[in-house]
């Protein structure tokens, strides 16, 4: 008999301390421990599974040959990444990712360094649909019904997403047919995505599925019926019961399906155990949870919601969101998220990175990859500039948005706010994080009061600074999204009992291509002289995370203890002796994180 796995549980919230509790149970794992952000609940969950807590992801990295992923949608592709860039096997809740980019880049790291990457769609486990495939023939049409009350969990994606997604998964395991059409209508009801769902798939072999999913029913149901030319299939996954039809000498009969029951999460767990331990495929491997995934993502870009008269192919509310760099992406992506909170219907257009893209914005340029510094870095790209310049206003006045948000970037958006007013449709702009016309260039204050219809601050002292030089521009101090997320992340974090440096380059390409070669060369001479010293450095996001590993690869370094992480930067700072920091929101995180900093930038010549 094949030695235990040792496993592990990312996030124990709802589900994770589900899995944490099978894995502690099961005689083919080692659970060798759990991590969350929340270390009471990891340090709870970690007691009644007599388990260890880990503090950070990469500890556990070394630690495990297997783990479960068990946290928020967003998070899910930063989360496994440094298990599958290890080789080690992933078992991820659904959704795969976000979305299909995040899912084909799981599933390639998982090929890549030969890891197993399994997708957590637990009703394939269910023994109603072992007894549903025994009889299956050629289905012709296919109903299901997934309804539940308001979960109060996982609202940071739609039903589809949320519910839809695992009978999308196995309709497709079902009919093994490409998908020929989609019609799909839903609507918000208590959140900011929809809360009910109906989707009509045709595949290209004649079979037709209609999908009916709600997270605001008074009660539960988890029903599939299939219909082929020789039966009729009913089956509760719920009650895991199941009722075939059959004609017979003319007549209709009904006869009840054996159904061997258990709990299909443990199923599910056992069976990804054993494909570690034998080296077996995944029944529900990342490419399916990919195909799901990809075919839900055509589901929610179809869906036209209910009681809602399209004008124009852009449905109820428009906000035009222009955000120039990852600092300024983050900030819109927390408000967007708050806006739609109040305006479920609102949709949302623009320029902005990964993160606004993730809240929902539906993005037509990613400005953020082309942010500059300096005066001669600006006057070699003016022309790629002033092209973006002219698409962004083409675009405003197609989308024709109630509302443009410009967010910080002031080279660019008070041009763009100048324009918007000067044109022929006057635009109503709001600016979301004031230039810091207070530090230098106070003239520029008269020219907001002019161009501007609201402007939205994040330090207090703003409003009575502009009531003095701009007393004609509305203006709301609204606080720092900085500091809510200092809150929900920050739990008292102890340092690491090794001395720790963080490399903090800044965010920008330039800043990264200017800072990061020097700052990883000074991590080189401390570790010459300091033998008992690591370092760590924040990537905002993937296409971060390369360019730093790139110019590191580039740079041998022997003796040198480094590694790139992504997300929870507050949490990560806490764990630090000091930080190396390029100017910006960093030194701010620095500064809410309490941690001695030296403060640097290179501009060009």
């Amino acid at each position: 008999m094949s030695q235990p796995v040792k496993v592990g549980v990312v996030g124990v919230g709802h589900m994770g301390k589900e899995h944490a509790r099978i894995y502690a149970e099961s005689a083919k794992a080692e659970l060798v421990g759990v991590y969350d952000l929340d270390p009471h609940t990891a340090k709870k969950i970690a007691e009644k599974c007599r388990t260890r807590v880990f503090a950070h992801l990469e500890e556990m990295v070394n630690q495990v040959e297997a783990v479960s992923v068990v946290t928020p949608t967003i998070t899910h592709l930063a989360s496994a990444e440094p298990f599958l860039r290890k080789g080690r096997h992933v078992l991820v809740e659904k959704p795969i990712a976000m979305d299909t980019k995040e899912a084909r880049e799981m599933v390639n790291l998982a090929e890549k360094n030969g890891a197993k990457l399994a997708v957590g769609h637990v009703e394939r486990f269910n023994p109603v649909l072992a007894a549903l495939e025994e009889r299956l023939g050629r289905p012709r049409f296919i109903e299901a019904h997934r309804l539940s009350p308001y979960p109060g969990r996982s609202t940071d994606i739609g039903v589809v997403m949320d519910l839809m997604i695992h009978d999308l998964e196995i309709i497709l395991h079902l009919v093994r047919s490409p998908v020929a059409s989609v019609d799909a209508v839903g609507v918000p009801v208590l959140s900011k995505a929809e809360d009910i769902a109906n989707a009509r798939i045709r595949f290209q072999n004649g079979c037709v599925a209609n999908i009916t999913t709600s997270r605001i029913s008074p009660e539960k149901l988890r029903k599939i019926r299939v219909f082929q030319d020789d039966a009729y299939l009913s089956l509760d996954y719920m009650k895991q019961e199941g009722e075939i039809y059959k004609r017979v000498d003319g007549k209709i009969t009904r006869d009840k399906i054996p159904v061997m029951k258990g709990e299909p999460l443990k199923n599910q767990l056992e069976e990804f155990l054993d494909n570690v331990r034998h080296d077996t495929d995944p029944r529900v491997a990342g490419s399916h949870g990919f195909e799901a995934l990809q075919l839900a993502s055509q589901i929610c870009g179809q869906m036209t919601p209910i009681g809602v008269k399209r004008q124009g192919g852009i449905e109820g509310a428009r906000v035009y969101f222009v955000a120039g760099e990852a600092s300024g992406d983050r900030l819109a992506a927390d408000l967007l998220r708050a806006l739609k909170k109040n305006h479920p219907d609102l949709r949302a257009f623009g320029v902005g990175g990964p993160m606004l893209k993730a809240a929902g914005q539906e993005q037509s340029l990613d400005l953020a990859k082309h942010a500059v510094v300096g005066l001669t870095d600006v006057l070699k790209q003016l022309p790629k500039f002033l092209k973006f310049f002219r698409e962004v206003k083409h675009e405003i006045a197609e989308v024709n948005p109630d509302v443009v948000i410009l967010v910080d970037y002031p080279g660019f958006n008070l041009r763009l706010a100048k324009a918007l007013h000067r044109g022929p449709d006057r635009r109503t702009v709001v600016y979301y994080v004031s230039p810091q016309v207070w530090a230098w260039k106070a003239g520029r204050a008269k020219t907001m009061e002019k161009i501007l219809e609201r402007l939205l601050v994040i330090f207090p002292f703003e409003v009575e600074w502009f009531a003095r030089y701009a007393p004609q521009l509305k203006t709301k101090w609204v606080g720092h999204p900085l500091a809510d997320r200092w809150m929900e992340q920050n739990h008292g974090g102890r340092k690491d009992e090794v001395p720790c440096v963080a490399l903090l380059p800044g965010s920008r390409p330039k800043e990264i291509a200017r800072h990061w070669p020097i700052l990883l060369e000074t991590a080189q001479k401390i570790a010459h002289e300091q033998r008992n010293v690591r370092f760590i450095s924040l990537a905002t996001d993937h296409e971060m995370r390369q360019k730093l590993e790139e110019e590191w690869g580039k740079h041998p370094m022997s003796g040198v203890s480094l590694d790139i992480l992504s997300g929870q930067s507050l949490t990560q700072l806490t764990r630090c002796t000091m930080a190396i920091v390029a100017s910006g929101t960093a030194t701010l995180e620095c500064a809410m994180a309490g941690l001695p900093m030296l403060v640097i930038y290179k501009a060009s010549w």
